[in-house]
């Protein structure tokens, strides 16, 4: 597991990151170095890390939704008969 990378799709910093799993900064940067993780850390940072596929999910739904805005604005501009806005 790449914590650094982890930590930054959380949109963590070193110090969030120790706070939410009640451990010190240094050891997250130990961790980050490629420091052994205990089991129970690692348990906690898979909990914090299943939100993660959660914000993956929603930047599509953000996505698409911004796609079907695009699609909406070019058929508005069709009906008003005006190639601009």
């Amino acid at each position: 597991m790449d914590i650094r990378l982890t930590r930054k799709r959380l949109g963590l910093t070193q110090e969030d990151l120790a706070k939410r799993l009640g451990v010190s900064t240094r050891t997250v940067q130990n961790w980050e170095q490629g420091g052994v993780i205990p089991a129970t850390s690692q348990r906690a940072l898979e909990r914090l890390l299943s939100g993660l596929e959660d914000v993956r999910g929603w930047d599509e739904v953000v996505s698409r939704l911004d796609r079907i805005i695009e699609l909406l604005e070019v058929l508005v501009r069709k009906e008003d008969g005006d190639g601009t806005r």
